[in-house]
């Protein structure tokens, strides 16, 4: 039987989704991006709709396709985890690209340190009931670890979020923001998530904090060539 929840998060992934495959139409095409932020935001795009397509199949495994499925529905929630943990190394990147920074800074190791060691815990968890199984009958169930799993993320959520306000000075104000809301609200999903078990929030939230941080970047710089193009116009002796 389909339960509302279920329903509920086929919206939500569905909806995802669509803002993602939106995003990333408009990336492939947008005249007006640099292009770094063309290829950052192909890339982007590109994960999230792996990441969402995987928690569509997750949905229907678990939901549709009976109790022989099981393995899809393992190798559905595995990819769903790994692709939605490459965002935030990511957000790393685009935030020493931003504020003119060395890819080489201490800050970039460390996020990246704290990714591998969620991955090696995703991997782990493969092979233990410890931090989440999917039973005989493919059901999902969270283990007694299951908050071990969240410790990198949340950390490099934090990470990301401590280097915004330590640079906050070397980039616009308009980047600053877009960026604070790529951290927060799949922070705050994640956290309406724990506590709402079994409704998948952050799916949705990764989508739109990545739509709005293509948004804001996109906008900075039709407003710097425009810019650019009235003192250009202004430069021109006229005849």
């Amino acid at each position: 039987m389909v339960k509302a929840v279920d329903v509920a998060n086929f919206c939500i992934a569905s909806s995802g989704l669509t803002v993602s495959v939106i995003g990333l139409l408009f990336a492939r095409h947008a005249r007006f991006l640099e292009d770094w932020h063309k290829k950052y935001f192909n890339v982007t795009f590109a994960i999230v709709i792996v990441y969402v397509l995987s928690d569509l199949i997750s949905q229907l495994s678990f939901g549709f396709m009976g109790e022989s499925f099981g393995a899809v529905s393992a190798t559905a929630v595995f990819f769903e985890s790994f692709f939605s943990s490459v965002l935030m190394p990511l957000l790393s990147v685009m935030i020493l690209h931003a504020c003119k920074k060395d890819l080489k800074s201490p800050f970039l190791f460390i996020n990246i340190c704290l990714w591998t060691v969620y991955v090696i815990i995703l991997v782990f968890t493969q092979f233990t009931n410890s931090i989440y199984y999917i039973t005989y009958n493919n059901v999902y169930h969270r283990g007694p670890l299951y908050p071990l799993l969240l410790i990198p993320p949340v950390l490099l959520m934090l990470s990301n979020l401590i280097g915004l306000f330590v640079w906050k000075k070397d980039i616009s104000e308009k980047q600053f923001f877009s960026m604070l809301l790529y951290i927060i609200i799949p922070m705050i999903s994640m956290i309406i998530q724990m506590f709402f078990y079994g409704l998948l929030l952050i799916v949705l939230g990764s989508s739109i904090s990545a739509m709005i941080l293509f948004i804001y970047i996109m906008n900075e710089q039709i407003e710097e060539r425009i810019a650019q193009a009235k003192e250009a116009a202004i430069k021109t002796p006229k005849v």
